[in-house]
């Protein structure tokens, strides 16, 4: 077994002092040789446990039910709560791991819905996210508690909102945000859907379909209001006539800028830099 973990103190002992939130230690199985790990708290643990199926598949008591949970796949332990789970080295379980604590860690977990087991996908930054946290119990270099917690936040949030999505009827797609953070980069260009759509590989009609599915909107309306967003700060934050501003959001006639912009804005572009003038 191939393991390497980071302590706030020793495991088993009680923590040296009381925070709203803290980790108390995080680590990193992966099987080569071992054939057979078991672990059985009956009384659980004082703190809570997150485990991460990183790679293959592992046993775990779930609510007094013994489940085979696959990669993508985390289990939250609450304090006291009975722990049991048996890696086997023919499943080629990689298990990332987190125990914390704290007085408002309790809310931190109802606030996010998190359950007992959650499927969170598979997804670089949780294991980016657990390593951090390894290393910076490991060398306690100054303000490593403060950051240790800011990175469990950072990932249990995003497990939750991960667990959400694949919860729902509408699961998001990759393929779609990275359509929306190439809008995103690209707004002042002259985009198209069919180019957009052709960089995904993907049929016109199908990534429009599903861009409105995942974003509530067309991708050329999703352009719009970028563009728009991006020329309401411009006329707020810089004195740029109102020509250069429709070339900076990506339109080579003003005139017709200004037509959309009291289309989605409700006035004309120098009346927006106008009232914003008078606040």
């Amino acid at each position: 077994m191939i393991s390497h973990s980071g302590y706030l103190v020793p495991d088993g002992e009680p923590a040296p002092y009381t925070a709203p939130l803290m980790v108390m230690s995080a680590g990193h199985y992966r099987f080569v040789r071992m054939a057979r790990f078991h672990t059985h708290r009956p009384h659980g643990r004082e703190d809570y446990q997150l485990l991460y199926i990183a790679s293959g598949t592992a046993d775990f008591m779930v609510n007094g039910e013994k489940l085979c949970l696959h990669e993508g796949e985390a289990v939250l332990y609450r304090p006291f709560e009975v722990q049991e789970y048996w890696y086997h080295l023919e499943d080629k379980p990689e298990i990332y791991w987190v125990h914390f604590t704290g007085t408002e860690a309790d809310a931190l977990v109802d606030g996010l819905a998190l359950e007992s087991r959650q499927t969170v996908g598979m997804d670089a930054r949780f294991r980016e996210l657990i390593e951090s946290i390894i290393r910076e119990l490991q060398f306690k270099r100054p303000l490593f508690n403060e950051l240790t917690t800011a990175l469990l936040r950072e990932l249990l949030v995003r497990m939750a909102r991960r667990h959400r999505e694949s919860s729902t009827d509408r699961p998001r797609s990759r393929l779609i945000e990275q359509a929306v953070s190439e809008i995103e980069q690209r707004f002042a260009e002259p985009l198209t859907v069919a180019e957009l759509a052709a960089q995904l590989n993907m049929e016109v009609c199908w990534f429009s379909r599903l861009f409105r599915r995942q974003m509530g909107c067309s991708p050329q309306q999703y352009l719009i209001r970028v563009r728009m967003a991006k020329a309401r700060e411009l006329l707020s934050t810089t004195d740029c006539p109102v020509g250069e501003v429709a070339r900076l959001t990506g339109y080579d006639n003003p005139l017709y800028f200004s037509r959309l912009f009291g289309k989605f804005c409700g006035c004309a572009p120098r009346e927006y830099r106008k009232r914003g003038e008078r606040r």
